[in-house]
């Protein structure tokens, strides 16, 4: 498991979309929305497709709560991390005003 910390002090540029791919289900194409995750900071690059899931149904509320944590982070209050553990597909975001989430996750 990796672990990544970004703070004002190494968040050079990041960007939070939801983006609509196409799945086959049944063998018929369906769009499928998930979250386009990317974050440039001095310790590298990271960047991940995130999916709702049973815990995290909402992907609006998963973007807002990614973008508002990472501004806060980028604007001096507090850290923003992620913790891989992408051989189980999720990625742990600890969030600057404490809270921490797991999400379903793959890294691109």
């Amino acid at each position: 498991m990796s672990t990544f910390i970004f703070n004002s002090s190494n968040i050079n540029d990041f960007h939070v979309g939801i983006i609509t791919e196409t799945i086959l289900i049944e063998g018929c194409p369906k769009p499928y929305d998930v979250i386009d995750l990317f974050i440039n900071s001095l310790i590298g690059t990271h960047h991940y497709r995130v999916c709702s899931d049973d815990r995290y149904p909402d992907l609006n509320q998963i973007h807002l709560n990614l973008k508002s944590g990472l501004n806060s982070s980028l604007n001096g209050f507090g850290d923003f991390s992620i913790d891989e553990y992408l051989e189980r597909s999720y990625i742990f975001v600890s969030y600057p005003n404490g809270e921490a989430a797991q999400y379903t996750a793959s890294k691109v």
